[in-house]
Formats: structure tokens, sequence, C-alpha cells
């Protein structure tokens, strides 16, 4: 017999859990009935939905535990409407709280356009298990495009104040090119409606760093639907015939006064991290923090809000630092997330529950992060066919697969004698030898020293890419 169980989905749509005046309460959604299997009210976001920018790459800080294999786990029956949506599996995740493994279910995401995923994995190391990140390669970008490690960035933020109301900062980055380094300076951008720009990246992998360029994603609320994480106890998904479908869900204005950076990560963090524990371990709350450290995910959600006064100027960015320019007016909206944030790290506010169970619990007056999908309005869903389901099913084992085999692969540098500082300087020797020489795109160095681009523009920059880098 296969033994499923299922959790209710997280919206990010512009779904609300407010119901219409006049209408009925809705029923609180329940846990599973197996005390081992724990549905969380925080957690890491899936990376495919969003990542946070680093000025500096970093690696993942390592763990001394090494993570379970990968659960058996199959798409939900209905997913969001969208033209190249695809259900990207989910993964094993460190809490640091617990120094345990949670599971971050998979996600439904409306893929940017010309990009593919390329699935995160573990790596065992000398200094423990690290997580190399996944990202959204470019059709035209190999999976694994390596470089050496990319010197210390540079940029201090826009050296020229917003042009206008309708722009954005995009932060400077270097490029990698046959003549070796070339830094290429930030410059503000004109905004897309519907869009999110995300900057060119790099990514830690014991084979070096792996590098994307910038590109034009979704909007925070076109991007699909993400599911919420579980803890599983007693070894539930051991069992013959384990099979886990994501059920449970996520009010979109939990997610946004309840959001957090962590420091040296490239995970978002929904929940209650508002304890002064979680600071020490790098956690800052988004709403605080997001303007000035360039952040993707809240010019997405700026340029969205900016008709009800997200906030510009003085208002978006008092106290946080430069980077975003105009969106809007006023304090509105950021304002008022700020103000939670600010009240819960002082003690003054009660934070969310960390579970659906105490969620439960502290009643129907509590702020609540998940909900049943019938609590979320406008949300748009269609149905997924057996067919549909075989077809997601493949590929999504396909990236399962794909993670799995990195994982053993990249391994093996541990089981050869070699540490995380040893296989770096090798790599950076060989590469600057002319190890990778011809492979990397060139386009000459670039930059306007904070000036302006267009969206069909850019400023030059190494490794190639339509428009921004």
């Amino acid at each position: 017999m296969t033994y499923r169980m299922f959790m209710l989905p997280i919206f990010l749509m512009g779904a609300t859990l407010t119901a219409a005046r006049g209408d009925e309460p809705k029923p609180m959604p329940q846990p599973p009935s197996d005390p081992n299997i724990q549905i969380q009210a925080h957690g890491p976001l899936h990376e495919a939905f969003a990542q946070p920018w680093q000025k500096d790459a970093n690696p993942s800080e390592a763990v001394p535990k090494r993570p379970p294999e990968p659960i058996a786990e199959e798409p939900p029956d209905q997913r969001p409407a969208g033209d190249n949506v695809q259900w990207i599996p989910g993964y094993w995740q460190f809490d640091p709280a617990t120094k345990d493994f949670m599971w971050i279910s998979g996600v439904w995401r409306n893929a940017p356009e010309h990009r593919r995923w390329t699935p995160g994995y573990w790596t065992d190391t000398q200094e423990g298990f690290r997580w190399v990140s996944g990202h959204w390669a470019a059709d035209t970008e190999p999976d694994r495009q390596l470089v050496p490690t990319p010197p210390q960035s540079v940029d201090n933020g826009p050296s020229a104040p917003t042009p206008d109301d309708h722009s954005f900062y995009i932060p400077g980055t270097w490029f990698y090119t046959d003549a070796g380094w070339r830094w290429r300076a930030g410059y503000w951008a004109d905004e897309r409606p519907g869009y999110s720009w995300v900057p060119a990246a790099y990514y830690w992998t014991p084979e070096g760093w792996n590098f994307t360029a910038g590109y034009w994603d979704w909007d925070p609320y076109h991007r699909g639907l993400v599911y919420a994480p579980v803890y599983f106890g007693g070894g539930i998904y051991l069992r013959p015939g384990f099979v886990w479908r994501p059920y449970f869900a996520l009010s979109i204005g939990g997610i946004y006064d309840s959001l957090f950076f962590r420091v040296g990560f490239r995970s978002y963090y929904f929940g209650n991290y508002y304890a002064g524990f979680y600071a020490g371990l790098g956690f800052r709350p988004w709403a605080i923090w997001g303007a000035g450290w360039h952040d993707p995910l809240w010019h997405g959600v700026a340029f969205a809000h900016a008709g009800a006064g997200f906030g510009a100027g003085i208002g978006f960015s008092a106290g946080i630092g430069a980077g975003i320019g105009g969106v809007g007016a006023g304090i509105g909206f950021s304002a008022g997330l700020r103000a939670s944030a600010e009240a819960r790290l002082a003690g003054k506010e009660a934070g969310p529950a960390r579970t659906l169970a105490e969620q439960n619990r502290a009643g129907a007056g509590a702020h609540a992060l998940v909900a049943s999908p019938s609590n979320l309005n406008g949300v748009k869903l269609q149905p997924v066919s057996a067919q549909q389901r075989q077809s997601f099913a493949q590929n999504a084992h396909t990236f399962t697969n794909h993670s799995v085999e990195m994982s053993h692969t990249t391994s093996q540098w541990k089981i050869q004698g070699n540490n995380f500082h040893q296989n770096e300087q090798h790599f950076n020797q060989g590469f600057n030898q002319g190890f990778n020489q011809g492979q990397m795109m060139h386009q000459g160095q670039g930059g306007n020293n904070g000036g302006r681009g267009g969206n069909g523009g850019g400023n030059g920059g190494g490794h190639g890419n339509n428009g921004h880098h």
C-alpha cells in the first residue's frame, strides 16, 4: 500500500486571508493525525521561488550532520495558471535551532523566460556537509559555468540620484573574461511592469564558482505556488511506499511581514525568527533591511505596490539605505511592515506561531501564516491530469537524480583527501593557467559608473547576456 500525506500550498500570487464583510469564518486547517508529521509555519523558502542577492559570494556554512537522501514526493493535483509552470521538487535543509533537517517541499514555479532550473545538492567536505545552491541558468549558459573565486565587491551603492520614480539600481559586478577579472559598475535601470530584476550572481561549488547572468523574473505575485516545510519524525519517510504530496498553505501577508535574510546564506526564511538567538545566527528582518541590500524580491514587491504607497524616497528607505529609488510615494505598506518587525524584535508584539499545531492552539485571532486554499482569494488554479502529473513527476525525478549524482560525485573530493580550501586553491591556480580558457563569453569591460541603462541595454561585461547583467 502506498503511504501518502498531504500539505496545503503556500500561495504567493496576490492571495490574501481577509474575508469579505459578512462572510462566515472558515475552519482552520488541521495538521495530519500522525505526530511524526509536523507542518511548519517557519523555515526557508524554496530557492527556486526566490533567492536574496549577496554583495560578496560565500560558500554555505558547513553542518556536522549528514543529510538524508531525498524523499519520494509527487506534485499536488492542482497547479497555478501560467504558460510555463513547472514542478520543482523539494530538498532537505538544516535547521540551526533544532540542529536537524527539515524538508523544504516542492514548488509550482512559473519559470523565468529563457531560463531552466539547475537544482542544488549537498556535498561532503572535510569541514562538514555544505549545500550547493540551485539557480536559474540561462538557456545559453551551461549548467556549470565555473570561474575562479570572484574578488570582493567594490559596489557602494549608486553614485547618482535616482532618475525618476520608475527606476531601480542594479549593483556592480565582477565578470571573468579572457583577460581576467573586470569590474562592471552599477547603474540605474528602468522598471519592467510585472517583472523583477535578479542581478548576476556567483554560487559556490566544490569545483569552483558557478556564474549566472542577471535576468528578469516574474514579480513575486506571479511566480507560482510555494509549499510549507515539514519535519518528519520517527523515520516515517523511510517506510516502504511513503510518498509525500504537499497540501498546506501560507498567506502572502504572513510572508512579507515575517520574512528574513540570513547573513551569508542564499535563502529567504519566513516565520518567527525574532528572538535574539536568531539574530546571533545572522537572521535579519526583510522589512528593515530589504531596500538597503538591493534585494530583488523587495524591488518586485515595491513596484507591485507602488500605487498603494509601498514607499519611495524618504518614506520607503529612510534609515535603511539608498538603492531602490522611486516606486510610489509615502510610507504606506513598507512602513507598516517595518513597524511590525521592530515591535516584534523589541518584544512588544507577538510573532507568529512556528507550527500549524501551535497556530491552531492560539485560535482564530492569532497571526496566522498557514491557511487552507478555501481561505485564499484571487488564486487561479487548474487541475492536473493523470498524464500531466506523470510528466511533472518524471521531470522532478530527473532533477532529484541530478542532485543525488552531483552530491555523490563532488563528495569524492573528500575521499581524495582534499579539503574545501585546498580545492579552491587548486581550482583557482588551474583556471588562471588556462584550464577553462575559451569557454567563457567575453564582451568587454563596460560600465558607466552609476549612469542609466534601459530594459534592452545592459552595460557590457563578460559572460554575455541579453539586456542587463
